[in-house]
């Protein structure tokens, strides 16, 4: 199998790697009920002792702006000793009506035949889909809360296949709506649409993009440009005039792509806006239509006509992983949020503030050499 090959590769190179000190490794946010802004970020870092025992962390934190609070929220983590491995990795999450105490989540977990599975914040009882494999995106319906979408894949037998599931008692059951198609992204405005990639490694139709209408009876091409393959960096956000869609991933060929469709993400609608060869971080201000903030390298720019053109809003000191823009139509709503490698920013047109740090650690102190050897 294919992607377990790839999750015992990892743990190979990971075994004789460096060390590598905490650091940030990505960022969103959301609004609360109230208006209250909530960051979600994640801490990376890998330890290996003498007795060749292997820690790899990724772990979701949630910090609550307003009151100051900042607690571990989900565990994200790769055990790995000599003669066994463990691990427990999140691919998504997604809250009930903005409030960040009801939740679902969805990854895969085990040993080295990861099993996918999905949680809610009141259940104990993990709902398995599959044998071996991973679920990788998972949305709730804006109009019906009982109405839930999840998209993975999943190896039986040798053959693997790309999914979609719904489930409509809120993520308790779930059935299987397609067993060729991944779910990605469900449509905020109308949850009769989502979309979907079919990913087949020999296939000249590997990882194009499709659409349905009809939640999921039917599925349409939307765009053929192909995506990377096995890549778990594909997030599509949707302006306030409920027709342009943006969708942010990595190419086949190994560069990153904003494209943007000016109807709903219909056939013939999808344009490139932005290309790079540095991972691309997109956020949206959504009480304002065409308004979309995007994060490349250290730099972070803006554009008010749907990304038909960037000017440079702000730049900070390393490398980006994440950002969220606050709406423009609550208190304190000209805030931008940037996380690099230390630390973590709250930018507005004139400040950049750092509300959270790490120790910036020289990584060749970790490195099992002295430094000069």
């Amino acid at each position: 199998m294919k992607r377990l090959l790839i999750i015992i590769l990892f743990l190979s190179s990971a075994t004789y790697s460096q060390n590598v000190s905490p650091q940030f490794s990505e960022l969103k946010g959301m609004e609360d009920q109230s208006g209250n802004t909530h960051l979600f970020y994640r801490i990376y870092s890998l330890t290996k002792d003498n007795n060749e025992n292997l820690w790899i962390r990724n772990d979701i934190y949630s910090y609550d702006l307003s009151s100051g609070i900042d607690t571990l929220f989900l565990n994200d983590y790769v055990n790995s000793s000599p003669g066994s491995t463990f691990f427990l990795r999140v691919g998504d999450y997604d809250y009930w009506n903005k409030n960040v105490s009801w939740f679902i989540y969805c990854g895969w977990g085990g040993d080295f035949h990861p099993i996918p599975y999905i949680r809610r914040f009141d259940n104990d009882r993990d709902s398995y889909l599959a044998h071996n494999g991973s679920v990788n995106n998972i949305d709730i319906s804006k109009q019906n809360d009982s109405l839930v979408f999840a998209g993975g894949w999943a190896s039986n037998f040798g053959s693997e296949y790309e999914r979609t599931f719904k489930s409509a008692d809120g993520g308790f059951n779930w059935q299987l709506i397609s067993d060729s198609l991944e779910f990605l992204s469900l449509n905020p405005f109308y949850d009769n649409i989502h979309f979907a990639n079919f990913e087949y490694e020999f296939s000249d139709l590997d990882d194009e993009l499709y659409i349905t209408t009809d939640g999921g009876n039917n599925y349409s091409l939307v765009d053929t440009s192909k995506r990377q393959f096995q890549t778990s960096f594909d997030e599509f956000l949707y302006d306030v005039d409920r027709l342009h869609i943006y969708r942010v991933y990595e190419s086949k060929y190994g560069n990153y792509l904003l494209k943007v469709s000016s109807n709903k993400g219909n056939p013939f609608t999808w344009t490139e806006k932005y290309s790079s060869t540095k991972k691309l971080f997109v956020s949206l201000d959504d009480s304002v239509s065409g308004s979309i903030y995007l994060g490349s390298g250290k730099h972070i720019y803006h554009s008010s006509d749907y990304g038909n053109n960037f000017t440079l809003y702000k730049s900070v000191d390393k490398n980006i992983v994440g950002i969220y823009k606050k709406p423009s139509n609550g208190v304190g709503s000209n805030k931008l949020y940037a996380a690099t490698k230390y630390r973590i920013y709250e930018i507005t047109p004139d400040t950049t503030k750092i509300i959270k740090q790490l120790p910036a650690i020289d990584d060749l102190k970790w490195y099992p050499l002295s430094i000069g050897n």
